[in-house]
C-alpha cells in the first residue's frame, strides 16, 4: 500500500525515509484512513528498539509519514545469507524486540505482524542492534476497528491461531507469538509450524506439529520448555509479556559457554580427531573435567601443577597468566562445561 524513499530533511538536517501511499490508492478512502491509522499509531510509541516517526501529513494530496532512517537491514535478508543466528546474537535481538513490544503494548498498540522482514538489524558500536519497523497493520485498542480488520492480516507463518480464528479481537499475545515464531526460525532456519496454507499452519499450530530443535547443536536442553510454553495452545499458559519469554529463552541458551570455549573446543576436537600429541588430548579433557568451584587458591594452584605435569611440557606460565583475577579461571567454569565434543558440535 505504501511506497518507501531516502531523503534528506533540510529542516533537521539529518537523512529520513519517507512512506508515501501508492498512487493505486490515492483515491481509496479507506486505504487512506489505513495510512492515517498507521501515522497516528507510530507516533504513539516510544522506544529505543522501534522505528520513530517524526512527521507526517495525511491531509496532503500525497499523504505521507517520515520515519527515522535505520541504515542496515531487515532480519530476512540477513537470515537468507547466513541461514541461522548464534545463540548469543539471537538472546541480543530477542531481548532488543522484547522491550519495544512491551513498550508498543504500554502504549495500548498491537503491531500485528512481528516477522522477520519488519526487523531491521545493523551495528552498533560492533554488536548486532534491531529495530522493529512496519505498523502498517497495527491495531490501537482504544479506537474502534476499521473496515476489513474483521478479516486476518499479516503474515501466515507468525500469526497465532488466534489471529487467524478471531482477526477482529486484537490483543498482545498475538505479537508474542511472532516474537516467539521469529526467535525460533533465527535459530532453525525454518519456521515452527508448516502448511501450504493458512488451515495448514493453523492445524500444525492447533495439532502442537512442531519442528524439531537440535538440542545437542545447541547445548540447551531447557528449549524445548520454553517454546512449548510459547507456542501453548492456551493462551493464559503462554508467557504474560515479552520481557518474560526473552529472559526464558535467553537462560535456555546460557549454559555457561563463551564462544572463545566454543572455538577453542572446536580446534581441540580437531586435534583428537586427527590423533594428534597425547597431550593435546589430555589437554582437552582436563579443561572439561577438572572443577574446583570453592577451592581456596592453595589447592587451585596444585590443580595447575597437576595439569602441567600431566600434560607433558605444557607452560605453566601461560596456564596461570590465562587464570588471573580479571578472568575466572577455566577451573572455576568448568563445573558447567559439557563435554568437549559437546561444545564442538555447537
Amino acid at each position: 500500500m505504501g511506497r518507501v524513499f531516502s531523503a534528506h530533511h533540510e529542516d533537521m538536517g539529518c537523512e529520513v525515509a519517507v512512506k508515501v501511499l501508492g498512487p493505486a490508492f490515492d483515491h481509496h478512502p479507506q486505504a487512506r484512513e489505513r495510512f492515517w491509522r498507521e501515522a497516528r499509531i507510530t507516533s504513539r510509541v516510544s522506544t529505543p528498539h522501534a522505528v520513530r516517526a517524526l512527521d507526517y501529513g495525511c491531509g496532503s494530496a500525497v499523504p505521507y509519514i517520515i520515519f527515522e532512517k535505520i541504515e542496515g537491514e531487515d532480519l530476512a535478508s540477513l537470515l537468507t545469507r547466513r541461514g541461522t543466528l548464534s545463540p548469543v546474537e539471537l538472546t541480543t535481538i530477542v531481548r532488543q524486540l522484547a522491550s519495544a513490544l512491551d513498550a508498543v503494548h504500554a502504549a495500548g498498540v498491537v503491531h500485528c505482524d512481528v516477522k522477520m522482514s519488519n526487523v531491521m538489524v545493523f551495528d552498533d558500536g560492533g554488536s548486532m542492534a534491531a529495530k522493529l519497523i512496519d505498523f502498517g497493520v497495527a491495531r490501537a485498542l482504544d479506537e474502534a476497528p476499521l473496515d476489513g480488520d474483521e478479516s486476518p492480516s499479516g503474515t501466515i507463518y507468525a500469526m497465532s491461531p488466534e489471529q487467524i480464528l478471531k482477526p477482529d479481537e486484537a490483543a498482545p499475545h498475538w505479537d508474542l507469538w511472532g516474537l516467539a515464531v521469529l526467535a525460533f526460525t533465527a535459530l532453525t532456519g525454518r519456521p515452527p509450524f508448516q502448511g501450504k496454507s493458512m488451515i495448514g499452519v493453523l492445524g500444525a499450530a492447533l495439532q502442537g506439529q512442531r519442528e524439531s530443535i537440535d538440542n545437542t547443536r545447541l547445548l540447551a536442553p531447557h528449549l524445548d520448555e520454553v517454546f512449548n510454553r510459547a507456542f501453548s495452545i492456551a493462551v493464559q499458559e503462554r508467557f504474560s509479556n515479552a520481557a518474560e519469554f526473552a529472559e526464558a529463552l535467553s537462560d535456555a541458551l546460557e549454559p555457561g559457554i563463551s564462544e572463545a570455549d566454543v572455538v577453542l573446543a572446536r580446534i581441540a576436537a580437531t586435534l583428537i580427531a586427527a590423533d594428534e600429541i597425547t597431550a593435546v588430548r589430555r589437554r582437552a579433557d582436563a579443561i572439561t573435567q577438572v572443577t574446583s568451584i570453592g577451592l581456596d587458591e592453595h589447592t587451585t594452584s596444585h590443580l595447575r601443577r597437576r595439569t602441567w605435569n600431566e600434560t607433558d611440557g605444557v607452560d605453566s606460565t601461560s596456564i596461570s597468566k590465562r587464570s588471573g583475577a580479571k578472568r575466572a579461571p577455566t577451573w572455576k567454569r568448568a563445573q558447567s562445561l559439557p563435554p568437549i565434543a559437546a561444545i564442538a558440535r555447537r
